[in-house]
């Protein structure tokens, strides 16, 4: 269980996105895989950018972690992407989710990226990062 678990359940969850994306659908349109060609837009892909345990003194049976998720919006117009992208962080920005395995949850943004053409998908894509807090068990 990781940060990207954190946010594929907050976009899978959000009205706003499965207004979007056809909730039948989710599986291979919601993906913390790789999307390639051929993948029904509006699309969404998840991917771990980085990990850091936060080290601190006698943890106890606690892990500190933090990651780093960008999550990429694909669409075929400038105006779908659009909607996508702020219903992607409208879903995931200052939420507070409890996820089983994992406690004491926040996901906050952290930057998005430029918009352009995914050579994946062959699609309009832009990114949206999000740094995800939890604690583990050790």
């Amino acid at each position: 269980m990781n940060g990207v678990a954190v946010i594929l359940q907050l976009l899978s969850a959000d009205a706003g996105v499965t207004g979007l994306i056809d909730p039948d659908a989710l599986p291979s349109r919601i993906s913390g895989d790789v999307l390639g060609q051929g993948v029904v837009l509006p699309a969404i892909e998840v991917e771990l950018v980085s990990s850091v345990d936060r080290n601190i003194l006698s943890p106890g049976g606690a892990r500190h972690v933090q990651d780093r998720v960008t999550v990429r919006g694909h669409a075929a117009t400038v105006p779908d992407l659009a909607a996508l992208m702020k219903a992607i962080k409208t879903a995931c920005a200052d939420q507070m989710p409890e996820i089983a395995g994992l406690a004491a949850i926040t996901v906050h943004t952290d930057g998005a990226g430029p918009q352009g053409i995914s050579p994946a998908t062959m699609a309009r894509a832009r990114t949206q990062d999000f740094l995800v807090r939890y604690s583990e068990a050790t």
